[in-house]
């Protein structure tokens, strides 16, 4: 009799073992599918902003929007021709991340 109770403990404890780093590794899946989604995002914002900033010398900020959530930018010129730019990503659930960048113009190479 004792013996089937160890071996009714030990398999117990395994299966709550089991079922602990099974949703331990479902929530790391969770915030690792978050995290490239509002990686997605903001490579998408930089690239578009990118591609339209000529068009966009007068605009300071703008929104983009996308299938899983949105992007806006904010511009600001600072005193010596540099941009400070601040790319913002919230997700549809509501997730959000910044990054900022200091952009200086390019100089022309001396030949």
């Amino acid at each position: 009799m004792p013996v089937l109770l160890i071996v009714c403990f030990l398999f117990a404890s395994l299966v709550f073992v089991q079922t602990v780093i099974f949703v331990n590794e479902k929530q790391s899946v969770s915030k690792e599918e978050q995290v490239l989604q509002l990686e997605w995002l903001l490579r998408n914002g930089e690239q578009r902003w990118r591609e339209e900033k000529g068009m966009l010398s007068e605009k300071q900020n703008q929104m983009y929007r996308f299938p899983d959530g949105y992007v806006t930018w904010e511009q600001v010129q600072l005193f010596d021709e540099s941009i400070h730019l601040t790319l913002t990503a919230v997700t549809t659930d509501g997730h959000e991340r910044t990054r900022s960048y200091y952009l200086e113009p390019q100089k022309a190479k001396k030949e």
